[in-house]
């Protein structure tokens, strides 16, 4: 393995936790962490550095059974569209707990946005460094962040729509598989009842008192820096441009008029 990664005492399925890039990926991680026997830092990180061709299903297949059986405690995290993992999806639910989170799409674009400001103030070209939140929502992805795509979409809107619709309805088509899905909102507003289902996909028995993480644990904040002054609100345009793009899933999701 590429990184230093603790082992469990006893048998136990993995956990993957993938998302859209700032849908709650480390309240997620953090929560199971808290609350589970598994661990959130260092998380096992399915990216670049790994070195792999991730296009190649046969090399991620490789690189995971290298971790056959062994009950590894590191939450791995991924921002992988699911058409990454969808030809050796047997594989992957067999040693993995897989759970996707979402979030509504404003939220987590202007959280995009302003992270991907932020990089680029580092000189990191994530994404689009567009000026304003209506810039970036109408932009090609581009840059970095094409690493975690199969094929090009639209716009910003229309990638987080891809993003989470192939997820989704990947879920409805192998029932069989261990994935669950859950929104960002449902673990913020809802805590407790959210860990204990979680704990049930899990088959692990589930605390009597639950234990909620600081939501900005172990997250870049772009909040800490000068892109968080920007203006971010959107206007009547924007929202008609977002559900043009991602309105029908969005309804499906009880997201719409946010």
């Amino acid at each position: 393995m590429e990184m230093n990664l603790h082992m469990g005492s006893k048998p136990q399925k993995k956990v993957a936790v993938v998302s859209h890039e700032r849908s709650g990926t480390h309240f997620l991680m953090n929560t199971i962490a808290r609350n589970y026997p598994y661990i959130s830092a260092p998380w096992w990180n399915f990216d670049g550095e790994l070195g792999l061709n991730f296009h190649a299903p046969q090399a991620i297949a490789n690189y995971l059974r290298q971790a056959h059986d062994k009950p590894i405690l590191n939450i791995l995290k991924s921002h992988h569209p699911v058409g990454f993992f969808s030809e050796i999806k047997d594989y992957l639910a067999d040693q993995f707990h897989i759970f996707y989170i979402y979030r509504n799409p404003y939220h987590t674009l202007r959280s995009n946005w302003k992270i991907i400001k932020y990089f680029h103030l580092q000189g990191w070209e994530e994404g689009p460094d567009s000026a304003t939140i209506s810039d970036f929502i109408r932009s090609e992805p581009c840059g970095a962040m094409l690493r975690y795509q199969k094929r090009q979409a639209q716009n910003m809107v229309d990638r987080w729509r891809m993003h989470v619709e192939e997820w989704l309805d990947f879920a409805e088509s192998n029932p069989e598989l261990s994935l669950h899905l859950l929104s960002y909102e449902e673990l913020n507003s809802d805590f407790h009842e959210t860990v204990l289902k979680i704990g049930r996909c899990l088959e692990i028995s589930v605390p009597i008192e639950t234990r909620r993480p600081d939501r900005n644990q172990n997250v870049i904040r772009a909040n800490d820096s000068p892109a968080s002054k920007l203006p971010d609100d959107y206007n009547a345009d924007d929202y008609f441009y977002t559900e043009k793009f991602a309105g029908d899933l969005m309804n499906q999701l009880g997201y719409s008029g946010d």
